[in-house]
């Protein structure tokens, strides 16, 4: 060996010492090699044809990998051409006579990145033939190693092979048949199984079928492994059948009762690992997600499961320590038991009440009546589990359960007891509000007793706890009867309970004082003084928690009480939160978390108080909102033990794990909802932070990591935009300076946002960014935006209904290619509604800017209209009732300007008044009454048919049902709106009196402000039409004192009212008044009192 070679030995052997120290230095003369890249890739290349020792050797395959493959260390680019073609080579002559099972299985990662990397650098086309070649041939070599490796290969690239695979269909199937058969090696099997797995993936359902017939096989793969008593081998089967059936459940239908059967023998078998019996239940569980209905539909199935995992919820231990533990204890092992729940928790909502209640009514009375204390645990915590799942179903029998549950909580075990408390809770949230209006009367007296529970602290906190599930949806004078009773036992517990205890009860009294709102004041002097002390003396490590959980009840106290309340203690408060902020607290301190949501609540309790705060709350908020995402990549089995710990979650990619921090990520995801909660609260007042914030957040809007961050990014937005625009309305600001500052924060937030919206591929986030959008659009005020910000705009918008139409065609052709069984059709049923919002969330974003920018939008308008005609024709109600919507802008603010659309909207309207779809007929009335208040003169022709049909459908049966109460009530505004604006056509010595007696509207509170304003109108007119002299004016003055003082009309049509009621001679009141419900005669007496 050379000695070049052997000093770059050296630094590879380096590379895996122990000591910090030299594996620093070797790092760092690895990297120096890498100036020559063609050198350090065949020095790599002769170390693995070396006899040196495995770990350098396998060590070598991972660098080879980096350097040739697709990640940001890649030296592929730099090699010369001769170089990278002696790589192609040598990877596959080594595969082939490579004897050691690891290093092989390194060498065909790296020749599988390579192929990656030459088929991006392609354009997607694959061009190393060579490979394709020698996949195909060593499927049928003389040694399994060989078979294995192709195999491997096969599997790791069968996207990038797609083409070519697929254009083979007959010849693929015989290899992966061979392959799931080989008489010789488990291995080559396992690799068959997985080659078929993520083949089957790039295939239509038409072309997945042809391959049914190797299920068998496959199942045959898992039997052997078990057989052959390889237990890792048959969780890698199990994995890959798991994979079908996340990714293609229908595929397994004609076997499913085998792969079932084979997955309950597995379970069953005591002397398997439990992984293995876990993988299994994975597997099972899994299925009644995916396929519920198929799953349904198998005898005895749903019984099997459910005994399996009721058993696997009895295995529980005593443990000495339990009941002084918490419950948010780490727990580093995971128990059948804990496996067991979780299983239960997703069998309930995958399978709902009428199939899983008549099972577990049979299994529950011999559980809880059981002599064994786990028998009875596991059948309250089956309580507790399904009531989410199983809500609709456990419903009517609540009365029964809660009979049966609340004597356990006197059981002589303590873990019983704590179920117990576990089930009131979980019943408390899965059932609101009805369970506290119904049962809060046995609850919280149960509740209330067993706080007394001083043996066993972990009982009493968690009664604590239920206490807090309880009166989360609790009203205030529900909960006033109890309240003196419940927080004195708290205040108790608090000054004389252990630290776990402690903590619970702050969190109940902070939801108590939460949902007692004003009735808490009665004890507020007796909790805050206490409350403080906790702040300023328990400074332990230990009580961190505690000292978090208590900064968020004081700020909850605060928001019930009210600021005049709270005022006399806030400085003191916030005083204690800024010492404990300003005390170097560690990056995983709990109180981090408390401090920043406690600090946005003291805000909205306190107001524009609370702006001289902003400086000393504003830098640590700054910094948790800045903190960078903390991201590993790790080979698959190298997880070293610092991130063994909570706060970070891996996944799978490749042969490669991504960690990430999540703690980190949940803190940064806090702080940005907390400058959203700043900037919507102190408006004006938080300007001063708006150009720092804007910068910081705006990248934040395609944050992709984390979704509460994006979605925190996305709603502070038009938040940023009010303070500053609420600023210069009332600052004293140099001419100009406003706009000039806002053109600038435009400038910088639209051009992100829109590409943050059209990049969206999450449907939830896509909506939240629409809904953003629109807000901005407004918030920035009339003809802001300039033109080629309203064509960016209008293109997104024109992007994101072209998306839903391709996703329309996407289902409608998955319909025809796969016949969709119950959950499918509910799946898409879910996805066409998700859509039908997108597309009336986008509308939106077009009426806002026809709204703010009227005649100077019309340019843009024709980008869009051919959308907006496809929707027209397109037959759907929620698209006819979408483009409605844009006419009804286009009328409401171009007025006659809009005629030249009624070619394309108006049979729309005309037919949409009758629709027996209420969204669609309420958007085509409220178009029609906007026809007759704008169109002027040059629509007179067609105001009769509109009122003729508007009058139909007013006085339908229906009419005042809940489904077309809100259209009826927008109609008949649009015919006061005809009869104010088209008198010239419409026979309003008709109509006028028709439409006295279809009034009182109450339902629509905003159209009933436009009707009633309407009805001030012709009475200030004197209108004699609807006067009729004075035989209407009994009906006009009981519809005035209806309405005066209510939400039904705003302050300027109450203070007409008013003046008109005062005109009517007194003694026309007198009478009038004599017949007037006494409510309306004491307010008619108020009015003549102003």
């Amino acid at each position: 060996m050379s000695g070049s070679l052997d000093q770059f030995r050296q630094v590879i052997e380096s590379l895996l010492s122990a000591d910090n120290a030299v594996r620093k230095q070797a790092e760092a003369v690895y990297n120096n090699a890498k100036g020559q890249p063609d050198a350090l890739v065949s020095s790599l290349f002769e170390l693995i044809r070396s006899n040196m020792s495995e770990e350098v050797r396998n060590l070598c395959c991972v660098l080879l990998r980096r350097a040739i493959g697709t990640s940001g260390e890649s030296l592929w680019d730099s090699l010369n051409a001769q170089t990278q073609s002696k790589v192609k080579e040598h990877l596959l002559s080594t595969l082939a006579v490579e004897q050691n099972d690891r290093t092989r299985a390194q060498l065909t990662n790296a020749t599988s990145e390579l192929a990656r990397k030459l088929y991006t650098a392609n354009n997607d086309q694959f061009q190393w033939n060579e490979l394709l070649v020698f996949m195909f041939n060593n499927m049928k070599a003389a040694r399994a190693a060989e078979r294995e490796t192709s195999l491997s290969i096969f599997a790791d690239l069968t996207e990038e092979l797609s083409t070519q695979l697929k254009g083979q269909l007959g010849m693929v199937h015989t290899a992966l048949s061979q392959g799931l058969a080989d008489p010789e090696s488990l291995k080559v099997k396992i690799a068959a199984l997985s080659a078929t797995s993520n083949f089957l993936q790039i295939l239509s359902p038409s072309e997945r079928a042809q391959f049914q017939n190797l299920l068998p096989a496959m199942l045959g793969t898992l039997n052997d492994a078990l057989n052959a008593k390889e237990e890792e081998e048959a969780r890698m089967a199990l994995e890959y059948l798991l994979e079908m059936v996340d990714n293609y459940p229908m595929f397994l239908k004609p076997y499913i009762n085998d792969i079932i059967n084979a997955c309950v023998v597995i379970i069953s078998a005591e002397h398997l690992e439990d992984d293995t019996h876990h993988m299994a239940l994975e597997l099972l569980i899994s299925l009644c997600e995916k396929k519920p209905a198929m799953v349904k539909k198998i005898p005895r199935f749903l019984d099997t499961l459910a005994g399996i995992i009721v058993k696997m919820m009895c295995s529980l231990d005593d443990e000495d320590d339990w009941h002084t533990a918490s419950d948010d204890t780490a727990q580093i092992d995971i128990t059948d038991s804990d496996v067991g729940e979780e299983t239960l928790d997703r069998f309930s909502l995958a399978m709902g009440g009428p199939a899983l209640m008549p099972i577990f009514w049979r299994i529950l009375p011999t559980l809880l009546s059981s002599t064994e204390w786990q028998q009875r645990h596991t059948g309250l915590m089956i309580i507790s589990i399904i009531s989410e799942g199983c809500a609709k179903s456990m419903k009517p029998h609540l009365p029964d359960i809660v009979k049966q549950v609340l004597p356990f909580m006197q059981d002589q075990h303590p873990r019983v007891r704590w179920a117990a408390c576990n089930a009131v809770g979980q019943m408390s949230t899965d059932f609101l509000p009805d369970f506290q209006e119904q049962f809060h009367g046995s609850v919280l007296p149960a509740l209330i007793n067993t706080m007394d529970d001083t043996a066993n602290p972990r009982v009493q906190g968690h009664a604590a706890a239920a206490v807090i599930n309880f009166c989360e949806s609790a009203s205030p004078s529900l909960l006033e009867p109890y309240l003196r009773t419940l927080l004195h036992k708290l205040y108790v517990l608090f000054m004389g309970g252990k630290v776990l205890v402690q903590e619970q009860v702050v969190t109940a009294v902070a939801a108590i004082a939460d949902a007692a709102k004003g009735n808490f004041i009665e004890y507020y002097d007796t909790f805050m003084p206490v409350l403080k002390s906790v702040l300023s003396t328990a400074n332990g490590k230990e009580h961190r928690n505690l000292r978090g959980k208590t900064m968020e009840c004081i700020s909850l106290i605060g928001g019930a009480v009210g600021k005049e309340k709270f005022y006399g203690d806030a400085k003191h408060v916030m005083e204690l939160m800024m010492n404990t902020q300003n005390s170097a607290l560690e990056s995983d301190d709990p109180q981090i978390g408390f401090l920043l949501q406690s600090w946005a609540r003291i805000c909205k309790c306190m107001g524009q108080d609370f702006v001289p705060y902003l400086p000393y709350v504003m830098p640590p908020l700054l910094h948790s909102a800045k903190l960078a995402p903390e991201v590993t990549v790790l080979e698959a089995d190298e997880i070293p033990e610092q991130y063994g710990n909570d706060g970070w979650e891996f996944i799978s990619v490749g042969d490669q794990r991504v960690g990430i921090n999540t703690s980190a990520m949940e803190e940064k995801s806090t702080a940005c909802g907390m400058l959203y909660c700043y900037a919507n609260e102190l408006g004006s007042g938080f300007f001063p932070y708006v150009e720092e914030v804007t910068r910081l957040l705006v990248p934040l809007l395609k944050f992709h990591l984390n979704e509460g961050v994006r979605s925190a990014a996305l709603t502070t937005m038009p938040q940023l935009i009010n303070s500053a625009v609420s600023y210069f309305k009332t600052a004293d600001a140099a001419a100009g300076a406003g706009e000039k500052f806002l053109r600038e924060l435009t400038n910088f937030i639209f051009p992100t946002l829109l590409e943050s919206i059209q990049e969206e591929d999450d449907m939830e986030m896509l909506l939240v960014g629409l809904e953003v959008l629109a807000e901005c659009i407004e918030s920035l005020g009339e003809k802001f935006l300039n033109a080629e910000q309203l064509q960016s705009i209008t293109t997104l918008c024109l992007h994101v209904l072209a998306d839903v139409q391709l996703r329309r065609a996407d289902r409608e052709q998955a319909r025809k290619e796969e016949e969709l069984d119950e959950e499918d059709e509910e799946r898409v049923s879910e996805e066409e509604q998700r859509d039908e919002e997108v597309v009336s969330f986008t509308v939106d974003c077009i009426g806002r800017m026809i709204k703010m920018n009227k005649a100077d939008y019309v340019p843009h308008l024709e980008i869009i209209m051919p959308a907006l005609r496809s929707q027209v024709s397109s037959g759907r109600e929620s698209d006819k009732q979408s483009a409605i919507c844009v006419f009804d802008d286009l009328m409401d603010h171009l007025g006659e300007g809009a005629l030249p659309y009624f070619p394309t909207f108006i049979n729309l309207v005309m037919d949409g008044i009758y629709s027996k779809n209420g969204p669609v007929r309420q958007a085509a009335v409220f178009g029609a009454g906007l026809i007759g208040q704008h169109g002027g003169a040059q629509v007179q022709s067609i105001v009769p048919e509109l009122l003729k049909r508007l009058l139909d459908v007013i006085n339908t049966p229906d009419a005042r049902e809940e489904t077309f109460i809100a259209p009826t009530e927008n109609a008949i505004c649009a015919v006061g709106k005809m009869c104010m604006y088209q008198e010239a056509v419409v026979d309003c010595a008709k109509v006028l009196p028709m439409w006295l007696n279809m009034l009182p509207v109450t339902e629509d509170a905003v159209e009933s402000k436009v009707t009633y304003s309407l009805l001030a109108t012709f009475v200030e007119r004197q209108n004699q039409h609807l006067l009729a002299g004075m035989n209407n004016l009994p009906k006009i003055v009981s519809l005035f004192t209806q309405v005066v003082g209510t939400e039904l009309i705003d302050e300027s049509t109450q203070q007409r009212i008013v003046g008109l009621l005062k005109q009517i001679p007194q003694n026309f009141i007198t009478q009038i008044s004599a017949t007037l419900p006494a409510d309306q005669q004491q307010k008619l007496s108020a009015v003549f009192k102003q």
